[in-house]
Formats: structure tokens, C-alpha cells, sequence
């Protein structure tokens, strides 16, 4: 075997929480089996689990606001591709010295473009003129069209389309979705973790569960599921797993349509799996998601899906046989889908799909495609 291919990977920041962030820890725990593959991982601060075998070099600059942050994580990390000898670099930030850039966070210039039309005209302006956005479209078109690039991956067909509306990359677009952990995320969970959860919510068997999970409740479209509430049957509880600077006016909202004792604000934890395994639906109305890892890891868990048609997950998604999709700002839409696919013969047969669904998603499926990638890149094919 010959001298191992040297992949340095850029993400800033890894959190438990983060989907973009999972995707990295998997990939590179996968990777590393790989024998004639050696991995760096560039980062500010990565929480992840420790691993002997790959390398890292911490790029943790000074900065006052984020705007700071992103500009000096970029040129300490640029610094530090042109003093080593890589084969390759994956960045997983808008960061311009990487051969591929992977689009995890989708389109930033496509997300503005989605706002817009959820927001004030104040905040439209506000934003449209901020300097920190500004910057990320000026970094997103380099990353996108500037001759360096030697592929561009895309998380999902949304977002390959998103990028091609909104520039005109020279490198090639890959399509890779992401995997998911069949063992972690499985039906056989539910009757070990349902009970425990129902109880601690002070609900029965005879109530039924959908699930939100997601960390920024605005653009993840919760307020479109909490309008939807007081129209469904007061047996449905939604679960709330997931983080937000505004959580307090969330539950405002819930106390002001009298659906508080309905609603669970769980907060952001590390081992989703129990809730997965609890629910009966789970509800995604998101105005702009690249992919989402949590609709991924539902269908693994055997639970239907309804989300929006502006989550890249809906590549997955085969209407009314293993979800939903649906516009994300229709509260009597959602509450009309959620209360049809709670009924129980059609959601039982949905819950199968959705699993079947899941299981074409293997991580050595992903490792392979990323491979087939480096090598054809570095001519190895």
C-alpha cells in the first residue's frame, strides 16, 4: 500500500447539537478505516469524542463578534493549508482554500432570499445592509466560483439546485446525503423508552406524540406547529427538543392559546434517541433546512415524517407512504396532515416505510461516494 492520502478537514466549532457537526464526527470516525487515508481536523474548538488517530490543530484566534470570529477563523485556517503539505482539503466553513467545499449549511444567499418573506420589512433592510452578511455572501460566492475549487458537495438535491440558481460554480457538484446510525435510531427502542417518557410527562398510552427537534425555533418553523396545536385533538402533545435565545416567548405564545400543558420544552441534550423512540409523528415546517440529520434520524426510529418543501430532506420523502411535504406557513394544512397521520392503521404502515426508507442511508454508502470523490480528484481512478 502506498503513502496515505493526507485529507485535512475545516469546520470552526463542533456541538453535540449540531447536524453539521454530527456529519463531521461520523464521517471522520469512518474514514479513519480506511488505511491509506490520514485525517487533520482544523478547528477553533471541537467537543467531539477524542480519537488517537487523527490530528488536530486548533485555530482559535482573537475576535470580538461574529463577524470577527468567521474573518480570522478563515485566514488563521487558509494560513495554516498553505504551511502543510495536504492532499486534499474538505471545508465544511466558507472558507476560500479548500479543493472541495461541502455545503452543509446550504445557500446563505437562497436562506436571505426565504427570509425575506417570514420578516419585517425593517429586519429585510437591517439584514440586507449588515456587514456580517455581507461578508458571508461575498465568501460564499468565492467558495462557490473561484478556479480553486475542485468539487462541491451538496447535501441534498435542494441544495445542488439552490446553488446553481443562485451562482455559477466552475467546479462539479456531488450529491451525497447523509447517513445515519441504524442501531442507534431503530423501532426496537420504543417500548424500553416510550413508558419512561410518557410518565415523566405525566401522559398516558392513550395520548400520541409528535416531535419537533431542531435548535433556532424561527427558521426551523415551530411557531407554524404551535398555531397548528389548538386545532388538533387535546390528546396530541408536541415535544419540543432542541435550543433558541427566545425560548420565553415561545412558551408565551403556548400560554396565550391556553396549549401550555401540551407543549414540552425538553431543551438541547445530548442523547435524543429517547424522544425519537416516544413519538408517533415527527413535524419539521422549516422555511429553509440544507438537509436536516433529525428527519433522518426519525424515519430510522419507524416514525413518519411531515416537513416542508423547503427542507432538502425531501428527497427521502415519497408522499403519503413515508411522510408529508407541505409549505412551512400553513398552520391548518399541518393541523389537518398531523390529525389524518395519527390515525392508527395508516400511521403503523407509514412507520414501516419510514424505516425502510432510512436504511438506504448507510454510512459506508457516504464513505464510499466521499472516496470515490478524493480519488477521482487526486487521479487515483
Amino acid at each position: 500500500m502506498g503513502a496515505p492520502i493526507r485529507i485535512a478537514l475545516i469546520r470552526q466549532r463542533y456541538t453535540p447539537f449540531g447536524g453539521a457537526e454530527r456529519f463531521v464526527e461520523n464521517a471522520l470516525n469512518a474514514l479513519q478505516n480506511e488505511a491509506n487515508i490520514e485525517l487533520t481536523l482544523i478547528t477553533r474548538k471541537w467537543d467531539g469524542a477524542d480519537n488517537p488517530n487523527l490530528k488536530k490543530i486548533i485555530c482559535d484566534p482573537f475576535y470580538m463578534g461574529r463577524l470577527w470570529r468567521d474573518w480570522s477563523f478563515a485566514r488563521c485556517a487558509c494560513r495554516i493549508v498553505n504551511n502543510n503539505d495536504f492532499d486534499l482539503v474538505q471545508s465544511h466553513e466558507r472558507v476560500p482554500c479548500g479543493d472541495i467545499y461541502r455545503a452543509g449549511d446550504g445557500v446563505h444567499r437562497e436562506w436571505l432570499n426565504q427570509r425575506e418573506k417570514i420578516t419585517s420589512v425593517w429586519k429585510q433592510w437591517v439584514t440586507r445592509f449588515s456587514p456580517y452578511h455581507q461578508y458571508l455572501l461575498r465568501q460564499e460566492k468565492r467558495v462557490f466560483e473561484e478556479d480553486d475549487r475542485k468539487a462541491i458537495i451538496a447535501i441534498s438535491s435542494m441544495v445542488k439546485n439552490d446553488i446553481l440558481r443562485n451562482y455559477t460554480p466552475k467546479a462539479a457538484i456531488h450529491t451525497i446525503i447523509n447517513s445515519v446510525d441504524l442501531d442507534r435510531f431503530h423501532p426496537k427502542h420504543r417500548n424500553k423508552f416510550r413508558p419512561e417518557i410518557l410518565t415523566s410527562l405525566g401522559l398516558t398510552e392513550n395520548n400520541k406524540i409528535i416531535l419537533f427537534v431542531g435548535s433556532g425555533f424561527h427558521r426551523k418553523g415551530l411557531l407554524t406547529l404551535l398555531d397548528a396545536l389548538p386545532l388538533i385533538p387535546e390528546y396530541i402533545h408536541l415535544i419540543v427538543v432542541g435550543k433558541d435565545k427566545q425560548i420565553g416567548s415561545y412558551e408565551k405564545i403556548t400560554q396565550q392559546q391556553g396549549t401550555n400543558n401540551r407543549v414540552h420544552f425538553i431543551g438541547p441534550i445530548d442523547n435524543p434517541v429517547p424522544y425519537y423512540a416516544s413519538a408517533d409523528l415527527f413535524t419539521f415546517p422549516t422555511f429553509y433546512e440544507p438537509f436536516s440529520n433529525a428527519v433522518l434520524e426519525a424515519m430510522a426510529s419507524g416514525i413518519p415524517v411531515i416537513i416542508s418543501n423547503t427542507c432538502g430532506a425531501k428527497d427521502l420523502i415519497k408522499q403519503d407512504v413515508n411522510g408529508k411535504i407541505l409549505n412551512p406557513d400553513n398552520p391548518v394544512i399541518w393541523a389537518k396532515t398531523i390529525s389524518e397521520y395519527l390515525h392508527d392503521q395508516k400511521s403503523h404502515k407509514m412507520r414501516q416505510y419510514a424505516r425502510k426508507t432510512a436504511e438506504q442511508q448507510v454510512t459506508e454508502q457516504l464513505v464510499s461516494k466521499l472516496i470515490a470523490t478524493y480519488k477521482s480528484i487526486l487521479y487515483l481512478t
